[in-house]
């Protein structure tokens, strides 16, 4: 059976999502600036966990209309809750506005409309913060840059299920973090198959129940009608019983009546015998 995730990435337009996406999909840093990344015509791609391929779809929604205008009202988010199994929240480690945000519009829109799907929080560009690089080591200063600590406290807050960080022009960190994403939106399936078995279950039990009270009302109907019409028989044996005592009583007085009239008929019989 096929393991399919959805995976969307949300954030501030023009911090280095889709340079991410494409990166980690043709495993080649391209500094070509790319408008927007769409997987709906590229293949899926396969991670294995522990010897289970899981296929990943990448979608991206970014902040901004196409003429790059920022959208200043939701929805940010385009995508239906079932095209969704997890959200790759993304901010730039050297822009604080995108870190923000990812607290004052992205987590709001995604608790307003998304609450069941997970979200993992991902600081990019960790190159600009390393020292060894030579292109910004002397033009940017590494007090502006979010810092580990920050993303930590950030998902935290955000009930994320954990922070990562990655550099596209390294290639660091981009295996893990996906991996990660495919077990979190995996997870995320098999949780929503459960529920639904447990939904399932519990109609089947309602219906069993309902159908056992049916049974027990019927047969205590049943049962009460055996014991009227034991009833009605007992009655009627107690008739019965009462109609032959009336007959006893009947006999004997009979039995009585031809006593005496055998007793009458001897004595007629003697006194004739004495008259003669």
């Amino acid at each position: 059976m096929k393991k399919e995730v959805k995976i969307v990435t949300v954030g501030d337009g023009l911090i280095g999502k889709t340079t991410l996406l494409m990166t980690y999909y043709t495993n080649e840093f391209n500094t070509r600036v790319y408008s927007s990344f769409d997987s709906e015509y590229l293949n899926p791609l396969t991670v294995i966990i522990n010897d289970d391929v899981i296929e990943i779809s990448l979608w991206e929604n970014d902040g901004f209309d196409s003429d790059g205008v920022y959208k200043e009202s939701p929805p940010f988010i385009k995508y239906q809750p079932n095209h969704i199994n997890v959200f790759l929240l993304l901010f730039s480690i050297s822009d604080r506005d995108s870190f923000n945000n990812c607290l004052t519009k992205w987590n709001f829109e995604i608790k307003q409309n998304y609450p069941s799907i997970p979200v993992v929080l991902c600081g990019i560009k960790t190159d600009l913060r390393e020292e060894e690089n030579l292109v910004y080591k002397n033009s940017i200063d590494n007090s502006h840059f979010i810092s580990f600590s920050e993303g930590v406290n950030m998902a935290n807050e955000i009930d994320a299920v954990g922070y990562y960080e990655c550099s596209s022009l390294k290639k660091k960190g981009l295996s893990e973090l996906f991996d990660v994403l495919a077990i979190v939106g995996y997870s995320n399936i098999l949780t929503k198959k459960k529920d639904k078995i447990k939904f399932k279950n519990n109609n089947n039990n309602n219906n069993y129940n309902e159908n056992n009270q049916n049974i027990s009302d019927t047969e205590n109907n049943d049962n009460n009608n055996n014991n009227n019409n034991n009833n009605n028989n007992n009655n009627n044996n107690n008739n019965n019983n009462n109609n032959n005592n009336n007959n006893n009583n009947n006999n004997n007085n009979n039995n009585e009546n031809n006593n005496n009239s055998y007793k009458n008929h001897n004595n007629k019989t003697t006194n004739k015998c004495k008259i003669s």
